[in-house]
């Protein structure tokens, strides 16, 4: 990189300002605490060892984020130019310090448990960032196979998933029905983080480029549909507050209104409101859950 592109601030300033565009820690923190809070409520376990859960996650997000930035690279200085390490905001030495700190800090806290299980675990969950790093090995056929790609990817959020439930122990609920609600409202996210306008989608590595814009907007809303009913299904098993089914069936009207527009006119205005939507229903099927049962 020339080096009169680097900015010149503080190095914490400069990671502050990477994070609002890159990984947003409101929505990385909120989304770690959400999760971990769901199995943290159908378990019997300390306050520690939720906090620890939602540390982890919090580490391992970032950690694939900045380890991203690196193998994204050459792709992102042809297609994505005013992106944070293009522009010469960080430097992917600086990154790579993150993401070493951040996976160091992971294993000290799995082994602070004297966990056999959890650290090993923890090990398993660090070898499988490994292996996305280097793509498997097979980059020049990944890349070809977008959503082969990214369904690899995500993997690596099912070996976090059993490390972390390992640490919270949720005994109120089968490890099944909690995985596939996690991966249900994790799914609606992705779909729309990884979803671009119709005037972004040059380099045709996203979701709307490989399912189209239809696609994209009706894989959305099945996806919604499935975290409501699994929502209201969950409370119907150990119901408290009945009325919590409802509010997820509510966050369905954004949603599917957002989808719509998208589907029929991609622009970025309809593809924000689709990505916002979309947090909002997984924030809201998540706090149904631990509020209605």
């Amino acid at each position: 990189m020339d080096n009169s592109k680097i900015d010149k601030r503080h190095i914490l300033a400069r990671l502050w300002r990477y994070q609002s565009e890159r990984a947003p820690l409101v929505v990385i923190v909120t989304m770690a605490a959400l999760i971990t809070g769901v199995l943290y409520h159908f378990a019997e376990t300390s306050v520690v060892r939720y906090l620890a859960s939602i540390i982890i996650v919090v580490l391992y997000l970032i950690q694939i984020r900045v380890s991203d930035e690196k193998k994204d690279f050459d792709h992102d200085n042809k297609f994505y130019k005013t992106r944070p390490v293009q522009r010469g905001l960080v430097t992917l030495d600086e990154l790579y310090r993150v993401g070493q700190f951040a996976m160091a800090a992971q294993l000290l806290i799995y082994a602070s448990f004297l966990d056999l299980r959890i650290f090993v675990l923890g090990l398993l969950s660090q070898g499988y960032a490994f292996l996305t790093r280097r793509e498997f090995y097979i980059r020049k056929w990944l890349r070809k196979h977008l959503l082969t790609y990214n369904l690899l990817h995500q993997v690596q959020l099912i070996v976090l998933f059993f490390a972390v439930i390992n640490i919270i122990q949720p005994t109120k609920l089968s490890y099944t029905q909690l995985l596939l609600f996690t991966l249900i409202n994790i799914a609606i996210v992705e779909l729309a983080r990884k979803t671009l306008p119709a005037s972004e989608d040059a380099a045709k590595d996203s979701y709307s480029a490989r399912l189209g814009y239809k696609g994209v907007a009706v894989a959305l809303t099945v996806f919604s549909i499935l975290a409501a009913a699994f929502s209201a299904y969950s409370i119907s098993q150990h119901p408290r507050n009945p009325i919590f089914m409802v509010l997820p069936i509510i966050a369905l009207i954004p949603i599917a209104n957002y989808a719509y527009h998208y589907a029929i006119d991609p622009s970025k205005p309809n593809q924000k409101g689709l990505e916002y939507s979309a947090i909002l229903m997984f924030v809201v099927c998540m706090l149904s859950v631990i509020l209605g049962t």
